[in-house]
């Protein structure tokens, strides 16, 4: 092929512009005629197709006052309209027939119009997914809810149970005695033992009348021997023992003649939160935390620094505000 106006060869790799107004004769080299390789190639295949040499073209009828607007021309004896833009490089672009552009742009707006109602319809399948979510949510939130407060009243509840099971504990141990520092001796009666010690508590008890069962426990130190819990018939004289303890400080000697004068600890027989506590009591006082803490009839009684009360402790919380 040749070109239109020069008449030479054309490049064998299509590198040459093509007129839409005979696709099947008319060709120039980018050299022969008034747009540049570079904008041609720019346009896209599309517009391209479009374009219309100036053999074909009548001359301008008319141009837009504004800089950047369409100019309307004529093409040939047809007398088509079409639209010719500025070239970006300075160059006059190329008329466009009007109605293959017409049809250009109707396609590029349908393509458009089927985009947006596809994105129209994703976002109603997204804001109904988004509406189920917010119900779910809001019914989670309202199981979660009852969930709490069921939740806050069991717990109301097992807090109760606990305070009574202690106090019924506590009430079963009521005339129970724990004694330690005596050491495990072989044959060792028991009930003597603690008549011996009674004694000399100047409290003295009845064997058979007094005292309904004893025993040692276990220890868990093989270096200190296992207490001896005493369960007495009446409350009144375990009391009394523990009275006169706390004033007379008993040692072993006192009942048992050449032994060490160790000390014989008398005490009540707590419950494990109680015992539990006392453990943390002894801790506390260490540390400097608390003054001093009892207890007297299961309960266990605490005195803050530079207090003169003791106040009674029900679980740990209330042990560590009063040790805050």
């Amino acid at each position: 092929m040749n070109c239109s106006k020069c008449k030479t060869q054309l490049p064998a790799d299509g590198s040459y512009a093509t007129c839409a107004a005979d696709r099947d004769n008319c060709f120039y080299h980018f050299a022969c005629t008034s747009i540049s390789q570079r904008t041609y190639l720019q346009w896209g295949p599309t517009k391209r197709n479009l374009w219309i040499c100036p053999l074909h073209r009548e001359s301008k009828k008319g141009s837009s006052s504004q800089e950047g607007s369409p100019k309307i021309l004529s093409q040939g004896s047809d007398t088509h309209s079409v639209f010719a833009f500025p070239d970006p490089d300075g160059e006059d672009n190329q008329g466009v027939n009007n109605s293959a552009l017409v049809k250009y742009l109707d396609q590029k707006f349908a393509d458009q119009a089927d985009q947006l109602r596809q994105i129209n319809s994703k976002f109603d399948t997204l804001q109904k997914e988004l509406e189920s979510q917010a119900k779910k949510i809001g019914s989670l939130e309202e199981d979660n809810k009852k969930l709490r407060s069921e939740n806050k009243e069991l717990r109301f509840e097992v807090d109760r149970l606990s305070i009574t099971t202690q106090k019924i504990d506590s009430e079963l141990r009521r005339k129970n005695l724990m004694i330690r520092g005596i050491p495990v001796t072989e044959s060792e009666n028991l009930k003597k033992v603690i008549t011996d010690l009674a004694l000399h508590l100047e409290t003295p008890i009845e064997e058979s009348k007094d005292i309904e069962e004893t025993f040692r426990l276990p220890t868990r130190s093989p270096d200190y021997p296992g207490p001896i819990l005493v369960k007495f018939t009446s409350r009144t004289k375990r009391d009394e023992l523990l009275s006169q303890a706390f004033k007379k400080k008993p040692v072993l000697n006192n009942i048992i003649q050449d032994a060490n004068p160790t000390p014989i600890y008398l005490n009540e027989h707590l419950s494990q939160l109680a015992a539990d506590l006392v453990g943390r009591c002894a801790y506390l006082k260490r540390e400097g935390r608390i003054e001093a803490f009892r207890t007297r009839k299961g309960q266990v009684y605490v005195k803050k620094i530079a207090a003169s009360n003791f106040i009674p402790v029900r679980d740990r919380r209330d042990l560590e505000d009063i040790a805050e």
